[in-house]
C-alpha cells in the first residue's frame, strides 16, 4: 500500500522546511511514490490526529515497490 500526501501535508511539512524542499518532494510523491520502510518516528507529528485528518491528509494506494531503509532489524516475512 502507498501513502500519497495531499495538499495539507504539504502545508505543514513547509513549516519546517528550512532547505525549501517541501514542495518539490510533495510533487514527486505525488507524480511517482515509493513505498520505504522506517523505524517509527511519531515526535514531530501534529498531535491529535484522526483518522478522518489522515484522509485528508493522504491518498492510498497499491504498489509493488518497497524500499527498506531501517537498516536496524531484518524483516521477516509472513508466507
Amino acid at each position: 500500500m502507498v501513502v500519497k500526501p495531499r495538499q495539507p501535508y504539504l502545508e505543514w511539512a513547509r513549516r519546517d522546511d528550512e532547505e525549501g524542499l517541501a514542495e518539490s518532494v510533495f510533487e514527486t510523491l505525488r507524480k511517482e511514490p515509493t513505498v520505504y520502510l522506517l523505524p517509527e518516528y511519531e515526535a514531530s507529528w501534529p498531535k491529535n490526529r484522526t483518522l478522518e485528518m489522515f484522509r485528508e491528509w493522504f491518498e492510498v494506494q497499491m504498489s509493488s515497490i518497497v524500499e527498506d531503509l531501517y537498516l536496524g532489524e531484518t524483516l521477516e516475512y509472513l508466507q
